[in-house]
């Protein structure tokens, strides 16, 4: 029996061993549930706080300043009117349809005149950059015209100054009538 009596001691034990694991994890899963309902409670009275405080200021301000807004009020009511007239029973199914008509020709013309727009703004873009080229073609031109007229002249120039130099054999006359010969 003494090996029974110590198997059921070892049972008990464990037993024990578990009962008292299952009370730990319950008492820490206990302290977590306190903690994050603690933290709820704070946040929900921060939000009860804040919301008082914005009710307060909606009261004070409806209360507060008197202020003669009967340009707002007016404009609202127009509007009010307004949509009442569209959406209402008076209006009718056929005014309602030439008002949304009404409303769809004008978003057409803001479209159209936006692509108006576009349109004069490229053209004028275009006419500026064919203006552009023209000036620089003429440009060119009068460069080109520059620079042929300088060459001429410093072809003169070094004709002037051989023919007036002594010439000292036929090799060398030869020479420089060859290189103050103008290319056209």
């Amino acid at each position: 029996m003494d090996l029974m009596d110590r198997a059921n001691d070892r049972r008990r034990m464990y037993m024990r061993d578990r009962v008292e694991s299952k009370l730990d994890d319950a008492l820490r899963d206990n302290v977590r549930l306190e903690q994050a309902n603690e933290l709820l409670k704070q946040e929900l009275e921060r939000d009860d706080r804040e919301r008082d405080h914005m009710w307060s200021a909606v009261e004070s301000g409806m209360r507060g300043r008197k202020r003669s807004g009967w340009f707002r009020r007016t404009l609202f009511l127009g509007a009010g009117i307004g949509a009442a007239y569209v959406v209402g029973a008076k209006a009718g199914r056929g005014r309602y349809e030439e008002i949304i008509s009404w409303w769809d020709r004008m978003r057409g013309r803001a479209t159209q005149m936006q692509g108006d727009v576009q349109r004069s703004v490229s053209e004028k873009a275009s006419g500026m950059s064919d203006q552009l080229a023209g000036k620089i073609e003429q440009g060119t031109a009068k460069t080109g015209d520059a620079i042929e007229e300088g060459g001429s002249k410093a072809a003169e120039s070094v004709r002037s100054t051989t023919s007036s130099m002594p010439s000292s054999g036929t090799s060398g006359s030869s020479a420089s009538s060859s290189v103050g010969t103008p290319k056209s």
